[in-house]
């Protein structure tokens, strides 16, 4: 850092790149243009498929059955692969559940420390993945068997184009499994009973 800093200081030249690029290199890095993708499922008439991202909760691959643990943890999980798009090589480069759910969300690199991003930043910019979807026909929900209160959570939800969100407070089963939660089949119920609404 000292070394950085006295280069900086005494007008030593700086890193440079001098390799060239292709304008398509940058295509990674632009934002998707909303209206000029494919044609929305509403605009082509064609039923949409149903479209759920399941994030399990401090729970590494190695302890599933679905990605080839030891026992036979999930097994619903592994006989709906089957019929699933499996993320299996996914690296979660923060342990903090606020700062990985914004990533998952708004494809934002989380922060790296001990502070919730979700209560720092309740308006940060980006586009959310429920506004591409709700862009292209999609009714969108989030369903979580935890408390939304948790780290502003319902608060950051709120204006990013979900439909629907229900925490435990909206499910009919209240009895905590544990201070994080209820059973997670209150909040498959919720999710089943979203999807009927309108399938």
């Amino acid at each position: 850092f000292v070394s950085s800093w006295w280069r900086v200081v005494t007008g030593q030249a700086a890193a440079t790149m001098t390799g060239r690029f292709e304008p398509g290199d940058l295509d990674d890095f632009r934002p998707p243009q909303m209206g000029s993708a494919a044609p929305s499922v509403a605009a082509t008439g064609q039923r949409p498929p149903n479209v759920i991202l399941l994030v399990l909760e401090s729970t590494a691959a190695r302890w599933t059955s679905l990605y080839g643990g030891l026992y036979d943890t999930t097994p619903v999980l592994a006989a709906e692969a089957a019929h699933s798009l499996i993320f299996d090589n996914v690296y979660a480069h923060i342990g903090r559940s606020s700062n990985s759910f914004v990533a998952m969300l708004m494809s934002r690199y989380p922060q790296l420390d001990n502070r919730d991003i979700t209560v720092e930043y309740p308006q940060l910019a980006g586009t959310p993945l429920s506004t591409l979807f709700r862009a292209n026909g999609y009714r969108t929900g989030y369903v979580t068997p935890s408390d939304l209160a948790w780290a502003d959570w319902r608060a950051f939800l709120e204006p990013r184009s979900f439909d629907d969100i229900r925490d435990l407070n909206n499910f009919p089963c209240t009895a905590l499994l544990s201070e994080w939660g209820v059973e997670d089949r209150c909040m498959v119920d919720q999710v089943v009973q979203f999807i009927g609404q309108d399938p």
